[in-house]
């Protein structure tokens, strides 16, 4: 197992995951890490894109767990592939829960 401090992977998902990489504004989405697991939570525009958050954090050396509290304004996921309501808490554990391959 890789060890960072919270606030090391705090950082990345922040700066890296929603900043660099998927060019998010993050003023509706708080990331919160206590021993290794990440919360995230708040509200993005597209469901794509807080399954991909998911997978991306998921990914992260020394991430323990992800819990899901994310919410969004548009479902854009296609039919059969997704809830077409919002939901809120949801724990992953691994990519082909978010959906992803």
């Amino acid at each position: 197992m890789f060890i960072r401090s919270d606030r090391e992977i705090e950082h990345e998902v922040r700066v890296d995951v929603l900043t660099r990489l998927l060019w998010m504004d993050t003023s509706r989405v708080q990331v919160t890490v206590k021993d290794g697991v990440v919360t995230l939570s708040g509200r993005m525009t597209l469901r794509a894109d807080t399954r991909i958050t998911l997978w991306m954090t998921r990914k992260i050396n020394g991430v323990v767990d992800v819990i899901d509290e994310l919410t969004w304004d548009r479902d854009n996921t296609p039919p059969g592939q997704g809830l077409t309501s919002m939901r809120t808490e949801n724990r992953v554990s691994g990519p082909d829960e978010c959906g992803l391959p």
